[in-house]
């Protein structure tokens, strides 16, 4: 397991918050952050429920499970999987799974040169602002993650790229962090999926 510094923003101050990115952990530790979010994904789905909300305005990750997800990875994936995780003191404030085999770039000049698979990325419930319900705690949450899937890309010699499909909810997020539209894809509920180049890695990073 590694431990880096890193900082997120304070949503009502927007004075910079200390944190820690763990950028190695075991699956083990989706349970517990899952443990950490469900009430907070409860007290927000019985908020939006009693607010009438339509269920195409909820999140869309407000279903999501990572103990789950952190036992289909051992099962399923025991050997390409990265769990990274921003803690601030005993709290998780956001989480990441990346893959590293069998990914390759499909966006020129890149095409069918080896990526990072960006599988799921998802801050805490407290740090989603929904309207009509409540502002975020935290935010720059996930782009602290997002530049750990970039690191993670150049460690393993893959130039900075990254790749994903984001949620519809999200497009405009990591749209804003560079990553480029590629197309949608049919494999995957037609999901957008997403590319960050090498070249745009080298710009955010300020790599040379």
């Amino acid at each position: 397991m590694s431990t880096h510094k890193a900082y997120i923003v304070d949503a009502a101050t927007d004075a910079a918050v200390e944190v820690e990115l763990h950028d190695d952990l075991n699956a083990e530790v989706l349970l517990d952050i899952e443990a950490q979010w469900t009430p907070g994904r409860q007290e927000l789905r019985a908020k939006l429920t009693e607010l009438g909300v339509a269920r195409d305005q909820w999140p869309q990750s407000l279903h999501w499970d990572w103990g789950r997800k952190g036992v289909a990875l051992v099962f399923e994936a025991p050997d390409d999987y990265r769990v990274m995780a921003v803690r601030r003191h005993a709290t998780w404030e956001a989480a990441l799974v990346t893959r590293s085999k069998d990914h390759v770039a499909l966006m020129a000049p890149d095409i069918g040169s080896p990526l990072i698979y960006v599988d799921y990325l998802e801050v805490a419930p407290w740090n989603w602002t929904v309207e009509k319900v409540r502002q975020r705690k935290f935010k720059a949450v996930g782009p602290v993650l997002l530049r750990a899937a970039i690191e993670q890309s150049y460690a393993l010699g893959f130039a900075g790229r990254i790749g994903l499909h984001a949620l519809p909810q999200a497009v405009s997020f990591y749209a804003s962090q560079s990553l480029q539209f590629v197309q949608n894809d049919p494999g995957k509920q037609n999901l957008p999926y997403y590319e960050l180049s090498a070249a745009e890695a080298k710009n955010r990073t300020g790599r040379r």
